[in-house]
């Protein structure tokens, strides 16, 4: 019989598939590479995909996931990067439960969260991890909720604002989940039900800055019931626009965005940059929340990091190393996982609680 050891043995010596040749993938293509990891890559794009494996010296497949079992011959994992992931997410996960191989990505759309906790119980059963949002979203989010709820005696409530990002410019992948997100329901936990709002626009409460709230559906909804047990969760996206302005021209931007979701920006064969250095910016705000408890005291805080797609890269590698030494099948959070653990590099997050009112 197997044991945890033997698992991880030959783990090691399996290649970790990378779905994906994106900013997020060349990410964990580059960090797995440093760490001495077996990779095979795979993805969509020729160009981009040949590239990133030549500059990386890994093999690699080119091709859609019609047929995801031949992918995952011969694999350890999955770490799947290619947005919008309901388009290969869930061929990936059933293939993975079929083949006993395990999966983790870094979605934030709720579509994934959802997909993968309704395949829990096969997991389970297969003896495979499933970590979806393994990523600044939905994992930081899950901290800097956590990290206030243990400020308070009994916490019930969160809400939750992601910062604007001041114009930083987004890959193809990383729009087309945006797309998906802002097109979706604005899916919330209300008294312990998943309901859309119908409301989605409102001011950015005190604390959080000047502009409008715009709720969204994100996975983190889903993430943070899930390992808090809430029986309210929102999240909203900040808008340096006044409510007034935002609720206007939000049905076009809805429509805009379900256009776009329907229609997502493909890489051409020659639009690639095949390098491995991804670049890490400075460490800024990214998340505000409020946790509230039952008796109404309420608690407020900033989450400050650095770049998104690094932070993924090296969120997904640390949730696959830890599903490789075994005991953890079925579906998983990323802070179920991976709590509190330290990245290290400058990359930890910064949580600073400021108000308990």
């Amino acid at each position: 019989m197997c044991g945890k050891e033997d698992e991880a043995r030959v783990t090691e010596t399996l290649p970790w598939l990378v779905y994906g040749a994106g900013t997020v993938g060349r990410a964990v293509v580059e960090l797995l590479v440093g760490l001495g990891k077996p990779v095979l890559l795979a993805g969509r794009g020729e160009g981009r995909v040949r590239g990133l494996a030549g500059a990386a010296g890994v093999p690699y497949q080119v091709g859609d996931v019609s047929y995801p079992d031949r992918l995952l011959k011969g694999v350890s994992g999955v770490i799947n990067t290619a947005g919008p992931f309901k388009d290969a997410g869930p061929q990936l996960m059933s293939a993975c439960i079929r083949t006993g191989v395990h999966y983790v990505d870094v979605s934030n759309e709720a579509g994934s969260h959802i997909d993968a906790w309704s395949r829990a119980s096969e997991a389970r059963v297969r003896g495979i991890g499933m970590i979806v949002g393994a990523g600044m979203g939905t994992w930081f989010s899950e901290r800097l909720v956590h990290a206030l709820a243990a400020e308070l005696d009994d916490p019930v409530s969160a809400h939750l604002f992601m910062v604007p990002s001041g114009g930083v410019a987004k890959s193809p992948g990383v729009t087309a989940s945006q797309n998906v997100v802002l097109s979706d329901p604005a899916l919330a936990i209300v008294d312990g039900q998943m309901k859309a709002l119908r409301r989605r626009v409102r001011a950015l409460p005190a604390g959080a800055g000047q502009g409008a709230a715009l709720a969204v559906g994100t996975g983190d909804v889903i993430a943070l019931e899930k390992s808090t047990g809430f029986r309210t969760v929102t999240v909203s996206a900040g808008v340096r626009v006044t409510p007034r302005v935002l609720g206007l021209v939000l049905p076009l931007l809805t429509v805009k965005a379900r256009w776009s979701a329907a229609h997502p920006a493909r890489h051409s064969a020659q639009s690639h940059d095949s390098h491995l250095a991804v670049s890490l910016d400075d460490r800024r705000p990214r998340l505000f929340a409020e946790v509230t408890g039952a008796d109404g005291v309420r608690v407020q805080g900033w989450l400050s990091s650095r770049s998104g797609s690094t932070v993924a890269a090296h969120t997904a590698v640390a949730a696959m190393q830890l599903l490789a030494l075994g005991g953890l099948a079925g579906t998983h959070t990323p802070y179920q996982v991976l709590g509190h653990h330290a990245l290290g590099s400058g990359l930890d997050p910064v949580i600073e609680i400021y108000d308990r009112a």
